[in-house]
């Protein structure tokens, strides 16, 4: 692999998904992470699911930037604990 793929990659990593980014606009509307998630991916199968993967977005760093930009946008702000 070469250095640009690799440099490539990291670059995706740090960035969020499409569904990720809808993730933090309806979390930041409801206020509900697991709702968010169900609305942001409509194919999850359960509501365990969506509890399961809402805890894993809200840790990532990426969904993380996401969701203070859309705090910022209604001109308020995030605290990660």
């Amino acid at each position: 692999m070469s250095a640009i793929a690799v440099i490539h990659m990291a670059q995706k990593v740090n960035e969020a998904t499409t569904n990720q980014k809808k993730f933090a606009k309806f979390l930041v509307q409801t206020g509900n992470a697991t709702e968010a998630v169900e609305r942001a991916y409509p194919k999850t199968r359960s509501h365990k699911a969506a509890q399961v993967l809402a805890s894993r977005n809200l840790d990532k760093p990426a969904v993380q930037r996401e969701v203070e930009k859309e705090l910022n946008a209604l001109g308020a702000t995030a605290e990660w604990t």
